[in-house]
């Protein structure tokens, strides 16, 4: 999600027309205007109401863009911004053009003081990633803008162009126009009505400061997985209070006019926190602090709360804890009034009874209403004189209904020991990438890519910079003046500074570094140089630079619109991540620099590593390419280096481009790949393993691999759902898929060969397979054998009997279910759901099942269904039948520890769980416990229950069937040792997006 944030549903207005009525809008920005302010936001009413929490909206017409001649930095793109909030917004980029060079961009929209906007692209959808990926130049598409909850979705031309998880904003959504002009037309607008939720709270804490120039700290944070509402002091503006939250979806933005903290280190400050309705409320010592617009969102809802002392929330990246100490801290589970926090006294009852509540006194330090009884002490933190002490900073006190793991922190004056290693380095108020080392005398010289944290004091110009710092020991380092920062606009290194290499030679400190920069819409980088001759410590750009760009005769060297490969990320030509070596021979340097080759056919793997030469480390020539995979769109980072009477080069490499492409699991799109070569000159060529590799990993587990040369022009299909890493892809040549389970990722590990033959992998593990066009690649990250299956036909028909006969036989599909099915997210209660039944009936519309669809349960795990919500099953059924329809229940395999059956299975091994015994857990509001589908007991004990509840408490006849509906969340193992149980059941296979692997066989009763 970098990351893709859940957040609630931004309170949304539209500026559309009522149902029915046509209208049009044309749009052109000014000349010379990268966007046109006075046509962005489009905030307005809808039947005279706006929005309200917990709704959602539909926003659909036309529209038809065309590009401006004057074109302009920017791309021209039309399209949507949603929930803007404080100068931020969720954006919908269309680009505009001819179909191969559109693409679809989301990401955030920020407006500054002086009007300005800048949009940060968060995820793309580009070539052969849908059927429509923007606006063809000049011709009308019709377009449908979902905002439901906090799912975004667009459609255009009726098909599915983005789907995006948004955040809160204050409840807009508007249009959008850049470098083009665009009508939209018969606009309309629907409201979506969901169950509110209840979002009022009140956050009290009374507090003592150690000092008021700390930053980051909170003196009470109430949070749910990463979502949290928190009392925060000085994160973003130093001795100021702030309500924290989340990525600071709910924090107020402009604090300059906030009165800044002057109690003196002993006094007592009562600190609240009122979450009313759409508004935000901070009241210091009674007294209002200051109120603002804000879209809340309910956190007591779940048991699995934490309550945070200390840090901003648990997980918080710096570890800054509110130094000081804590008298009192309450949550109430509305919104208190200001006379009612001015009547507040701590460790006194109040007049409203409190949702949670601590005084820190003997025998009452945990939570005295119950809700939270345990508390998770980090180090440096103690309980003395009725008050919570926080020392060090990395403390923090977690209070939640079960233990929760505290983060260590050494503290001060903690002895560094193996048990115990420091954080080693990191500059203050910085985010850190790419790192590079330059061994120099006695000390070791450190160089990283950094980034300033949002609300970091650091100057301005420590932005996307390269940073420095200097050790004796690799354990304890000093931070050094900055080495390098980018240019002034304009300038060959405006852009974001990327990856480097540092030489000395001769007392002098030769510094390499990417360098990025636009033109007229059009990227280049290229590598440049700076030199220091004070070991370090100053460091002069090289007049010439860039010093090495591409040959634009072998090379591409500035990006041409549209580019000609599928570079989704950047607009940029690949120019950078210089590795250095002396010849061997006398003759000066040898550098490898990654580029793009020209004259190859598929332009989109055209990555490789160029060859250059120089004798003083300035000047230098290039060469030819001397590594050239032919199979890689990402490459980067090269290091070569001789090892016994070989050279060898590591790069990496990947088909997705960076961490960018969200369609592919950034954590598996990318890897190492060595290649070696008899000379530093090359060719190098990638190092071959044998046909069948074993690497023991542990716990009798082996890293394993199948590898063999696939015929010349072969095709291949097959592999279950693979919308993640094939997407659109009917022959699989090409591709890399990964072997697990997620949402839009249904792997069955089954594929068929144009050659005449099929191909089972029978591993239950994490792995992969690459089906590249000179070999294939069969990969099981864990496994005690290799176990496949081989079969051959004269026709796919043949074959894909064979692998039936192997496998198991699915069984004859009922003619009652070859009809309509219905099925939404989600049917909530059971009056509703017979509506639904009954309007078909009316209708007198063809339908065969209606489906109910999860959480139509009391607690998960208990298959049945919450008699709250579905009071009269039997009656229901009855009436079903009566009309002729059938239900379908989608009962979900995960089991809460609070359910009735969580006890029986876990004493009878009935879950998934990791060889150490460990069991597996699910994220789904809490976490959850998967049944083991491979352990026949497991499938029979679930199929016992179902059919107790079906044919028992409702209905003979039962015209009601169980779908073995899997939840969706990713489950990775962390190592061989957490890889899931060893299959039982010898006729399951991969059949179903579950988190574990197998679920029934056909044969399952």
């Amino acid at each position: 999600m970098n990351n893709r944030r859940i957040a609630q549903l931004a309170i949304l207005m539209a500026s559309a027309c009522l149902p029915g009525q046509a209208s049009a809008m044309v749009f052109k920005p000014e000349k010379g205007a990268m966007w046109d302010p006075s046509v962005l936001w489009h905030d307005g009413k809808y039947l005279g109401e706006k929005f309200k929490p917990g709704q959602g909206l539909v926003l659909e017409g036309k529209i038809k863009a065309r590009t401006l001649a004057s074109g302009g930095t920017n791309r021209p793109t039309a399209g949507f911004v949603v929930g803007e909030n404080d100068g931020q917004a969720m954006a919908v980029q269309l680009g505009i053009g001819q179909p191969d060079g559109r693409e679809t961009h989301i990401g955030r929209l920020a407006t500054g003081p002086d009007g300005t906007h800048t949009f940060t692209s968060e995820d793309v959808t580009g070539k052969g990633c849908a059927t429509v990926t923007g606006i063809e130049d000049g011709k009308e598409h019709a377009f449908r803008l979902l905002c439901r909850m906090e799912m975004l979705e667009l459609y255009m031309d009726d098909l599915l162009v983005q789907t995006y998880i948004h955040a809160p904003g204050s409840g807009k959504v508007g249009f959008l126009v850049c470098n083009a002009q665009a009508g939209f037309s018969d606009q309309r607008a629907w409201s979506m009505s969901f169950a509110e939720a209840k979002t009022d709270k009140t956050l009290v804490s009374w507090v003592t400061l150690a000092n008021t120039t700390q930053q980051g700290g909170s003196a009470l944070t109430l949070q749910n997985g990463m979502t949290f509402d928190g009392i925060v002091f000085g994160e973003m503006e130093p001795g100021k209070w702030m309500a924290g939250s989340d990525y600071f979806l709910r924090s107020q933005r402009d604090q300059q006019a906030n009165a800044a903290e002057k109690a003196d280190v002993k006094a007592l400050v009562q600190m609240a926190i009122v979450y009313q309705d759409d508004r935000i409320s901070l009241y210091r010592n009674g007294g209002l602090y200051v109120s603002y617009a804000a879209n809340n969102i309910d956190l007591l809802k779940d048991k699995d709360n934490l309550a945070v002392f200390g840090l901003r929330h648990q997980g918080a990246e710096n570890g800054r804890t509110l130094l000081g100490s804590i008298e009192d801290a309450r949550i109430y589970n509305r919104a208190l009034t200001a006379d009612e926090i001015r009547k507040l006294e701590p460790n006194k009852k109040s007049a409203v009874t409190p949702y949670a509540w601590w005084t820190f006194e003997p025998g009452q330090e945990t939570d005295r209403m119950g809700r939270f009884p345990v508390n998770s002490l980090g180090n440096g933190v103690k309980i003395e004189d009725g008050r919570l002490v926080l020392g060090v900073e990395g403390a923090a006190l977690i209070a939640s209904a079960r233990p929760v793991e505290v983060r260590p922190n050494p503290g001060a004056g903690t002895p560094v020991t193996a048990a115990n290693p420091p954080l080693n380095y990191h500059a203050e108020g910085m985010y850190h990438w790419d790192t590079w080392f330059l061994p120099l005398g006695d000390s070791v010289h450190m160089y990283h890519l950094q980034v300033k944290r949002p609300g970091s004091q650091r100057p301005d110009a420590d932005h996307e910079a390269v940073g420095h710092a200097v050790s004796k020991d690799l354990i304890h380092w000093q931070e050094q003046s900055v080495a390098l920062r980018k240019g002034p606009p304009g300038s060959y290194d405006d852009g974001c500074l990327f990856t480097a290499y540092a030489v000395e030679h001769e007392g002098t400190i030769y510094l390499y570094y990417c360098s990025n920069h636009q033109e007229n819409g059009r990227g280049r980088q290229g590598i440049c140089l700076a030199t220091s001759k004070d070991s370090g410590r100053t460091y002069e750009k090289c007049a010439g630079n860039p010093i090495i760009e591409p040959d634009p005769k072998r090379y591409y060297a500035i990006s041409e619109p549209p580019p000609p490969f599928g570079h989704h990320a950047h607009p940029h030509i690949d120019c950078r991540d210089l590795a250095i070596v002396k010849d061997p021979a006398g003759n000066g340097w040898l550098g490898y620099v990654v580029m793009r080759r020209k004259g190859q056919q598929d332009a989109f793997h055209s990555a490789c590593i160029a060859l250059c030469r120089s004798k003083d480390l300035v000047r230098w020539e290039i060469g030819d390419p001397v590594c050239t995979p032919n199979r890689f769109n990402c490459f980067e980072v090269p290091d070569v280096f001789k090892l016994g009477d070989k050279w060898y080069m590591i790069a990496l490499t990947g088909d997705g481009y960076g961490q960018t492409q969200r369609w592919s699991d950034p954590e598996i799109t990318c890897a190492t790949v060595v290649f070696e070569a008899d000379r530093p000159e090359g060719p190098f060529e990638e190092v071959k393993a044998g046909a069948r590799t074993f690497k023991p990993v542990g716990d009798g587990l082996f890293s394993s691999e199948l590898r063999f040369v696939p015929p010349e022009g072969e095709r291949l299909y097959g592999m279950g759902e693979n919308a993640v890493n094939a997407p659109n892809k009917v022959n699989l040549k090409g591709c890399m898929i990964d072997l697990f389970q997620r949402h839009m990722k249904a792997v069955v590990p089954f594929v068929v060969s144009s050659a005449g033959y099929g191909f089972l992998w029978n591993n239950p593990s994490l792995g992969k397979v690459e089906f590249g066009n000179n070999k294939t690649r069969w990969m099981s990250n864990g496994c005690k054998q290799l176990d496949y299956f081989i079969t051959a036909g004269d026709s796919y028909a043949d074959i894909m009997e064979n692998y039936a006969d192997a496998t198991g036989h699915a069984p004859e599909f009922p003619y009652w279910a070859s009809g309509f099915w219905q099925c939404k997210l989600r049917y909530e209660n059971q009056e509703q759901f017979l509506n639904v039944a009954r309007e078909f009936k009316r209708r007198n519309l063809p339908l065969s099942v209606l489906v109910i669809d999860f959480l139509h349960w009391d607690i998960t795990g208990n298959w049945r269904l919450d008699p709250k919500c579905w009071p009269d099953p039997k009656a229901m059924v009855k009436e079903m039948d009566e009309m002729g329809y059938r239900i379908m229940i989608s009962p979900w395999t995960l089991v809460d520890e609070k359910s009735e059956n969580f006890a029986y299975m876990k004493e009878h091994g009935l879950f998934t769980g990791s060889i150490s015994g460990k069991m597996d857990t699910v994220d789904f509001i809490g976490p959850k416990y998967q049944y083991d589908p491979t352990n026949p007991e497991a499938a029979k004990f679930l199929w016992s229950k179902w059919r107790q509840i079906l044919m028992c408490r409702w209905t003979r006849r039962a015209p009601i069937n169980w779908n073995c509906t899997f939840p969706k969340p990713r489950i990775m193992a962390s190592s061989a040792s957490n890889s899931t149980t060893a299959p039982r059941a010898r006729r399951s296979t991969f059949s179903h997006p579950s988190c574990n692997p197998r679920c029934f066989s056909s044969s399952s009763p």
